[in-house]
């Protein structure tokens, strides 16, 4: 008895496709593999749509869950209206056309490029499509940015969004009108400034004030909720951001930053002698005196991190965190002089939302540095005499505990670690693949060459990505190990060994920090220190 055509219709449509025409709607697309499976006599089992997605990645979510349907034995046809819809990343195309789908007996259908794999039709050119599809991709991308760049030239704004202040004129989405709503606030923040308002202060300000911030504020006037869940407020790097955009004299800097590649779309700073400045290019908020008297009250940092006034780093640097925004604690020197002239330091953190947004974020969760080592010291030394009592039980205890925290993620890492394996394998099976293709003169070198880079280049990242997993899986499969480790650099301190940076960052992972609290008139603060080995 012949089985029974259980199909999976699968369409896409990205944002690129759509500007370049080169693609049906997704309704579309729906429609004719509806037909074509009427017309077949097919059952059709669920329908599969990834709308705005590339086809560079298969990482999206209905093609992920068409792949599981297709593992559980839900469908067994996949119907695409071609190759281009069902991907253009012609390794992992391959992974699963090659691979996947035949040993899952999946048949793939692509009527428009006359594709199926039942009928072995047309199935030799797949490679080469795949192929093709990609640097038709790459081709665009290339095109897409040149066409941009030249706009921008010309002074026309390219971003998807105005800028805070501006709206995008509804005759022509390249041009800014001023807003005249946002425009008042930074009129106000700029001035602020002028008047040697910090940026804390004119953040806090504004959010004492209620004023929206600039997502908040864009969300409210199109109609639509804030899709971010945190961070409803105004934030000093808010507020620096808009004091040194000279978008608001009515300048135009483009392309200060982008994506790293077609395939990767990670976004990278880039060098100032790269950005598209074009003047004068629309209507100013902000008029020169004021721009210019801002312009030189901002002073360049000049270390990513706070320095003790000695040079160092501070003693808990990177370890404290606020107990409620889980914001990094900000680094306070503070320095009190003598009748004598000497200072005697009095170092302190505060949460780092509440600096840079005030307290309408946040509290200060202040906390002195003589405090935390008062602290630190301390639980120390209840291990210390933990361990005096029974070394051998605080082991064993502390081992139970380290192991049961781990579990989770060594479960994970090494389910990533099997994939990757895996994929090297692949790797090398099909460049022997593509020498054997060649001489039989079922691939041109040229292609031949392009791919066999691509495959060694993407085989050396994944031995790389092997060689860090075994580093981090040979740090979690002892857990004896990494207790002992702790209890010798513990055993080093009671020894004598200062309590300095480098020490603290070996025996503790994090120290959350609380607010101030008060029972019967007497403040409290919760402060949970976690260790290394947990």
């Amino acid at each position: 008895m012949e089985e029974t055509i259980r199909v999976g219709i699968y369409a896409r449509l990205s944002r690129d496709d759509e500007r370049f025409g080169e693609s049906m709607s997704i309704e579309n697309q729906k429609l004719m593999l509806t037909d074509y499976c009427d017309r077949q006599g097919w059952e059709i089992i669920d329908v599969y749509a990834d709308d705005g997605f590339t086809g560079l990645t298969f990482d999206r979510p209905e093609m992920q869950r068409l792949i599981e349907d297709a593992k559980n034995g839900r469908i067994n046809t996949v119907l695409v209206k071609d190759l281009s819809r069902f991907g253009r990343n012609y390794v992992e195309a391959g992974q699963l056309i090659d691979d996947l789908f035949p040993l899952l007996n999946i048949r793939l259908v692509a009527p428009n490029d006359g594709v199926d794999t039942h009928t072995n039709q047309n199935t030799d050119f797949i490679p080469i499509r795949n192929v093709f599809n990609e640097y038709y991709c790459k081709d665009i991308s290339r095109k897409v940015i040149s066409a941009r760049k030249a706009s921008a030239k010309q002074g026309n704004f390219m971003g998807s969004s105005a800028p805070y202040g501006y709206w995008l004129d509804p005759n022509d989405r390249h041009k800014l009108i001023i807003d005249e709503d946002a425009a008042v606030v930074v009129q106000r923040i700029f001035q602020m400034r002028a008047d040697d308002c910090s940026y804390n202060q004119i953040a806090d300000t504004l959010n004492r004030e209620g004023v929206p911030n600039p997502r908040d504020y864009y969300y409210h006037k199109i109609g639509k909720p804030n899709p971010r869940v945190m961070r409803h407020y105004w934030s000093e790097i808010t507020v620096t951001h808009i004091l040194k955009n000279e978008v608001y004299i009515g300048n135009m800097v483009q392309f200060k930053s982008g994506v790293v590649s077609y395939k990767n779309h990670s976004i990278r700073a880039k060098p100032e002698e790269t950005w598209i400045r074009c003047e004068n290019t629309h209507e100013p908020i902000i008029d020169r005196k004021l721009w210019d008297a801002v312009q030189s009250k901002f002073r360049k940092k000049q270390t990513k991190q706070r320095r003790t006034q000695s040079g160092e780093l501070p003693l808990f640097s990177g370890l404290l965190k606020c107990a409620d925004c889980g914001g990094l604690m900000h680094f306070k020197p503070d320095m009190n002089k003598r009748k004598d002239g000497t200072c005697l330091a009095h170092h302190s953190y505060c949460c780092r939302t509440y600096k840079q947004s005030g307290a309408s974020a946040c509290t200060s969760h202040w906390t002195g540095e003589q405090q935390l080592i008062s602290l630190v010291k301390s639980e120390l030394a209840e291990f210390a005499k933990q361990i005096e009592i029974d070394e051998q039980g605080v082991r064993d205890r502390l081992i139970a505990e380290r192991s049961k925290n781990v579990k989770t993620e060594q479960s994970a890492m090494e389910s990533r670690r099997q994939a990757v394996t895996n994929r090297i394998t692949e790797l090398d099976t099909m460049l022997s693949r593509l020498y054997e293709e060649m001489l039989l003169g079922q691939l041109p070198r040229d292609v031949l060459m392009d791919l066999s880079n691509r495959y060694t280049s993407e085989k050396k990242e994944k031995q790389n990505e092997l060689a860090e997993l075994d580093t981090k899986l040979a740090e979690f499969r002892s857990a004896v190990e990494d207790v002992e480790k702790w209890l010798s650099v513990l055993k080093q301190y009671l020894l004598g060994m200062e309590l300095d940076r480098a020490l603290l960052h070996k025996l503790i992972r994090e120290i959350k920090v609380g607010a101030y609290t008060k029972v019967n008139g007497v403040k409290y603060q919760d402060i949970e220190i976690a260790y290394s080995f947990q």
